[in-house]
């Protein structure tokens, strides 16, 4: 069993070309994270105590809020398997307003993150 983080994109298509999945290139090992820092970026839940970014956090006194929103990008797989849970229109809107939120959050970091290494 294996674990994975999905990494989403706005253009896919730029990146995702068939030179990128080629073997010669070879950078699915080149791209390819550990289990482990999956585990310390995805399952918080499974440390007792206290996660290890959080403690990172804490110690150096970063905020982290913007790296853990950054998990919540919503591609369009996401959307429709969201959605597809949805009873009615009202849990639908809410799925949406999540979304909207998320979104809006992700835009601010962009734009921080723009800021900061333009300047």
């Amino acid at each position: 069993m294996g674990l994975d983080i999905q990494l989403s994109t706005n253009n896919e298509e730029q990146i995702l070309t068939p030179e990128y999945f080629s073997e010669e290139n070879d950078f699915f090992n080149k791209h390819n994270l550990s289990r482990t820092f999956c585990n310390f970026m995805c399952r918080p839940n499974v440390i007792e105590g206290e996660p290890e970014l959080d403690q990172i956090g804490r110690i150096t006194g970063v905020d982290i809020t913007p790296i853990k929103d950054m998990e919540k990008y919503w591609d369009e797989l996401n959307i429709e398997s969201q959605l597809s849970l949805a009873d009615n229109e009202i849990e639908r809107q809410q799925v949406l307003q999540r979304i909207d939120d998320d979104k809006k959050k992700l835009i601010i970091i962009l734009i921080k993150f723009t800021r900061h290494f333009l300047n």
